[in-house]
């Protein structure tokens, strides 16, 4: 990714948190701020799609766009479970 494309994942991610910031629990948000904080935003991304599923929080449906655009930005929309991600929506 370019620079500009580091720049666009950053601010997604940070819409994206923020949209789910009182659905999500300090610690599950923490969990996903390592993981950007580190530039692992693949991991980050990931860790947000299994804490959606394994703790079974309804999400709308801007979220899970802001997942799809991010999974497409960094090409990686065959590595997450963006179809179980989809289920979970309100």
């Amino acid at each position: 990714m370019n620079n500009s494309q580091y720049d666009a994942v950053k601010d997604l991610f940070s819409e994206l948190l923020n949209s789910v910031s009182t659905e999500f629990s300090e610690g599950e948000l923490g969990e996903i701020y390592e993981f950007i904080y580190i530039a692992e935003y693949g991991l980050a991304l990931q860790t947000f799609i299994d804490i959606v599923i394994e703790e079974d929080k309804r999400i709308n449906n801007y979220v899970v766009t802001i997942c799809e655009d991010l999974a497409k930005l960094m090409k990686i929309t065959d590595e997450v479970n963006l179809q179980a991600m989809r289920n979970a929506t309100k």
